[in-house]
């Protein structure tokens, strides 16, 4: 199996006892990789031996996997932020949206209920989202209420 494809799959010794484990926090994750990593790298030497292999391949094995393991950390991390920036996107949006019809409505606002500068206190996106979303849907019916 080569290298790369280690950050797709989950290794089957965590497969193994995923269900059957707490929630992994970060120290837990960082203990247990440094176990599995440590208890499975000192039987290269052996393999390295046995298969023949050049003394300085081990160094270049071994390289090659924390350059692996980096990059699949890297790729999790640009992928969370790749999500936060669309959210961010989508709230920004509706927030534009939001702010031309608070702008048509004038003083008919106050009938709207919160505004956004209340809602930009949800630091969790999707539900940030969520709320602006009802609250443009208010605005949307008081401007249709009253413009009509």
């Amino acid at each position: 199996m080569a290298i790369a494809t280690l950050c797709l799959q989950p290794p089957a010794w965590k497969t193994q006892t995923m269900e059957s484990t707490a929630p992994v926090s970060l120290t837990s994750l960082l203990n247990s990789l440094h176990s599995h990593l440590q208890q499975q790298t000192q039987l290269l030497p052996a393999l390295h031996s046995q298969l023949g292999l050049p003394h300085t391949s081990l160094a270049d094995e071994l390289s090659a996997l924390e350059q692996e393991l980096t990059a699949c950390v890297e790729r999790q991390i640009d992928l969370r932020r790749k999500q936060v920036d669309e959210w961010m996107e989508k709230c920004a949006a509706v927030e534009s949206d939001c702010g031309r019809y608070s702008k048509a409505l004038g003083g008919h606002i106050k009938v709207a209920g919160s505004g956004i500068g209340e809602l930009r206190k949800e630091h969790v996106l999707p539900k940030r989202y969520d709320a602006l979303a009802e609250h443009q849907e208010r605005l949307r019916q008081v401007s249709t209420t009253v413009c009509f």
